[in-house]
């Protein structure tokens, strides 16, 4: 139900820093090394068009309302942070004392909440519906997208 919330969440990391670009340091060689061979002013630019940017401030403002109403614990917190930050469920076994099958499911059921929650795109037939119109997609197409998102292997890239 939740496919396109749990790989928001997996990839918060990475989407976070894909919309700030840093300029690398400007060195001005002279004879003395110090602080003022190097540009300290440097400019910062922000890329906030960025869609699944938009969708995980969503979906972290609707995090922030389902812990406030007490339908999120601090654990499941911890759980979906923790993800976020990039770390396997391997990983995050080793940090909290739940067993990874456990980690798994927890986090499954908080984005099927969080996903239920939103409704939309949010959900496995609303993402699925939205891919079909935006790029014209074939119902074979669909059937085998959604074969992906229901299939065991859609945490493969996670496992460690």
């Amino acid at each position: 139900m939740s496919w396109y919330v749990e790989s928001i969440l997996k990839s918060s990391y990475t989407i976070r820093s894909s919309i700030a670009e840093m300029p690398e340091l400007i060195y001005r060689p002279i004879s003395i090394v110090s602080m003022d061979n190097f540009d300290t002013h440097p400019s910062y630019s922000f890329e906030f068009d960025s869609d699944s940017y938009n969708d995980l401030l969503i979906i972290e403002s609707t995090i922030n309302e389902l812990c406030d109403n007490g339908q999120i614990s601090e654990s499941e917190l911890l759980i979906i942070y923790l993800v976020g930050d990039g770390s396997s469920f391997s990983a995050i076994e080793s940090k909290i004392d739940l067993a990874r099958v456990t980690i798994t499911k927890i986090f499954t059921e908080v984005c099927d909440r969080i996903s239920y929650t939103l409704g939309g795109i949010f959900t496995d037939d609303g993402y699925l519906d939205y891919m079909k119109n935006k790029y014209n997609l074939t119902d074979e197409q669909i059937d085998k997208a959604r074969e992906y998102i229901k299939s065991k292997y859609r945490y493969a890239n996670r496992r460690q």
